[in-house]
């Protein structure tokens, strides 16, 4: 296994930095021995160090996610990198083609990339707009959170979503504190995704969108993705169907089809 591995990071020729091949090959072999110590001996931890075990494992899992959705934002920025992608669905090609995640996956991926680039501007002042993630929507602190091991990536793919939903012009402006509201969403929902679940998180990060947007009505892209309409008609000669869209989208909770 660590041989497979170590030849596949051998063959990547024309990598740019061999710092990160060789930190690749330490992290395998880190995983290895971890594994391998679970497996020998996890029996023997207290109770007490029992908990503390999974704690910082999850803690690491959420720091090693963070790498890799920086190896996929640098992938993202080589327009050669994946033959026959097209400008701005580099990352996107590799991940559905090559790794076998869905599209949804590979979108969540590429916009939490996206958003969670170190480059991003601190302070007062949001970022420079980011191509293919809505505009100006880096988030540094929930990046640096994300780093560190305090939110899970379920957190970072919630927060992410939230303030992408929101306004360009909304995100960029500047409230009486002189402090760009999108900053304040980062830093608010960082914070509170530090200390809440997913779900509590979720409810917190709507209402947050609701409150900085009232009148906006919500357009939920995966959602849409997933909406689905099947007809068909039965042995009796009634016609059958099944069908699911965006309750967003179906206020009414009327859904009109005709069969011609």
């Amino acid at each position: 296994m660590e041989g497979d591995r170590q030849q596949t990071l051998a063959a990547s020729v024309g990598a740019p930095a061999p710092a990160v091949l060789a930190a690749l090959a330490e992290l395998g072999q880190a995983v290895d021995s971890l594994a391998a110590a679970v497996q020998a001996s996890a029996w023997t931890l207290s109770d007490a160090q029992s908990r503390d075990a999974v704690r910082a494992t999850v803690a690491e899992q959420a720091r090693v996610e963070s790498v890799v959705l920086g190896l996929v934002r640098d992938l993202d920025s080589r327009p050669d990198a994946v033959a026959g992608a097209r400008a701005g669905s580099i990352a996107h090609t590799f991940l559905t083609t090559a790794l076998r995640r869905t599209g949804h996956q590979a979108g969540r991926d590429v916009r939490a990339a996206q958003a969670l680039d170190p480059a991003a501007a601190t302070g007062d002042q949001p970022a420079e707009p980011l191509p293919g993630a809505g505009g100006d929507s880096r988030m540094p602190a929930l990046a640096a959170a994300f780093a560190a091991g305090l939110v899970s990536r379920e957190h970072v793919d919630i927060a992410v979503r939230a303030v992408q939903a929101l306004p360009k012009g909304l995100r960029r402006k500047i409230d009486p504190d002189g402090i760009a509201v999108g900053s304040k969403a980062d830093s608010y929902l960082t914070d509170q995704g530090r200390v809440l679940d997913p779900d509590t998180f979720r409810a917190i990060a709507d209402h947050l969108r609701a409150y900085l947007d009232p009148e906006h009505e919500q357009f939920d892209a995966e959602a849409y993705a997933r909406r689905f309409l099947t007809i068909r008609v039965g042995d009796d000669g009634m016609v059958v169907g099944r069908f699911a869209v965006p309750a967003a989208q179906d206020k009414e909770g009327v859904f009109v089809f005709k069969v011609s």
